[in-house]
């Protein structure tokens, strides 16, 4: 990722529509599995708004690869986090009840995703749960795909069949950001036929429309309660190690 993604991302987490909206899912989600407290680690915590978020569930790690993202989190967060690659983990068998993994696995620094997530599942004590959130649909890729270095963007079938093999047991997969996903599409399209350079999609807008948007998450994390979303920008799994 560009250097100047990572201060832009780490100014706008707490504030920006789509990182409130999208942790609400995974609070969610977690929270229909485990209860505090627990031992849990952020493999590709960035700049620590969601190990932030994590913290009240219990004991909490977190790693990344990329020395600006781990400073950026040393100041938002009191958890331990160390510099580590999500394909060679440095802790012990069964360290942990939780792993959470967002939007990590699809950048083209991870050469073998499914390295990533068998080393996942070995950290994972038994009935562990992970939780990974990747972008979804080739057909989205746009010009901030460009800047933050998407190698893929998934399918739900290429993401189970991935849990699968790891060894892990589904028990949601989901996609989300589903009620924007034809604008979203749309833009993209535009952006690829008219965009002279790459662009971030982390942006800021209005406050008026920033609730909007962030009101749309809010009732897809009460749906995804109950359903799995049939499409999405994004795409969420939450699978236990058996």
């Amino acid at each position: 990722m560009d250097a100047s993604e990572y201060d832009n991302i780490a100014q706008l987490e707490d504030a920006h529509w789509w990182y409130r909206g999208m942790a609400a899912i995974s609070l969610d989600l977690i929270r229909s599995q485990l209860r505090a407290p627990i031992r849990f680690l952020d493999a590709g915590c960035g700049t620590g708004g969601m190990l932030r978020r994590l913290s009240p569930f219990g004991v909490g790690f977190g790693i990344d690869f990329s020395p600006l993202a781990l400073a950026h989190a040393h100041r938002k967060t009191p958890n331990d986090l160390c510099r580590a690659s999500i394909t060679q983990l440095p802790f012990t068998n069964d360290s942990f009840d939780l792993i959470t993994s967002f939007d990590v696995l699809y950048h083209r620094a991870i050469a073998d995703d499914q390295t990533a997530l068998n080393e996942i599942a070995r950290l994972l004590k038994p009935n562990g749960i992970a939780l990974i959130r990747l972008p979804a649909f080739e057909s989205l890729r746009g010009a901030h795909d460009q800047l933050v270095h998407t190698r893929q963007r998934y399918t739900a079938n290429e993401l189970r069949q991935k849990l699968n093999k790891a060894g892990f047991k589904i028990k949601r997969l989901t996609y989300a950001n589903f009620f924007l996903f034809i604008p979203i599409y749309l833009t993209r399209i535009w952006q690829l036929s008219h965009s002279k350079k790459e662009s971030s999609d982390v942006e800021l807008p209005s406050s008026v429309i920033n609730s909007i948007l962030e009101l749309l998450l809010t009732i897809e994390s009460l749906l995804i309660r109950y359903v799995d979303l049939p499409f999405g920008v994004s795409l969420f799994a939450l699978a236990m190690k058996e």
